[in-house]
């Protein structure tokens, strides 16, 4: 059976990230889009980056950012992948040297097979909840059966995940990743050890 990834996204605090890695946690989202309520800056995220040991995904989260931002990000933090929520251009997200992942923001009239297409490039598509004032960490879930089939990349889920339906999530046959935030905080920007705790052994138990 392969192992399904887990990103604990959002993370803001070093004693979060650490608590997530101990716990089993596969990779660390920090997002850089100053609009967020889980925002990082730089400085703060490279203390956790350079804490945290070997083997652990750093995930870069931005929103349309200006490209010497993500290249002093690269430069200054030491991620090791890269996420994109907004609107940017797939020939945009390839002139980095890193890996990509591009979020499919959805909802009932999203038409995601054409988001595909417009980035063939992604290393992989990561689908998580639309909503118009929001870039992720909504809590809210959408209807998972509006994924293609037979995609041409690995599948990462987010959007609303938490203990009580991860399992749900797990059956989905080609996943490839979950990807929690909301779901494991006690406040935004804050996570709660019992509930990452929780949900890394939930998925790990099933999985």
């Amino acid at each position: 059976m392969k192992k399904i990834r887990i990103k604990i996204c959002g993370v803001t605090r070093l004693e979060d990230a650490c608590a997530a890695v101990k716990f089993g946690a596969d990779a660390l989202g920090f997002i850089f889009f100053p609009g967020s309520s889980r925002y990082i800056k730089f400085t703060d995220a490279r203390e956790i980056v350079s804490s945290i040991p070997p083997f652990i995904g750093k995930i870069g989260l931005f929103v349309n950012p200006l490209k010497d931002t993500v290249e002093d990000c690269i430069k200054n933090v030491g991620i090791d992948t890269l996420q994109f929520h907004g609107d940017e251009s797939s020939d945009f997200c390839s002139i980095f040297g890193l890996p990509w992942i591009k979020t499919i923001s959805v909802d009932k009239d999203t038409d995601i097979k054409k988001k595909i297409v417009q980035y063939k490039n992604a290393t992989a598509y990561l689908f998580d909840t639309k909503k118009s004032d929001s870039f992720g960490g909504t809590g809210e879930v959408f209807d998972w059966n509006l994924i293609p089939k037979n995609l041409a990349k690995p599948l990462i889920l987010a959007g609303g995940l938490r203990i009580e339906n991860v399992e749900d999530a797990l059956k989905i046959p080609e996943l490839y990743a979950v990807d929690v935030c909301s779901g494991v905080e006690e406040e935004k920007g804050k996570k709660c050890n019992m509930l990452m705790r929780n949900f890394i052994e939930k998925v790990r138990r099933i999985n």
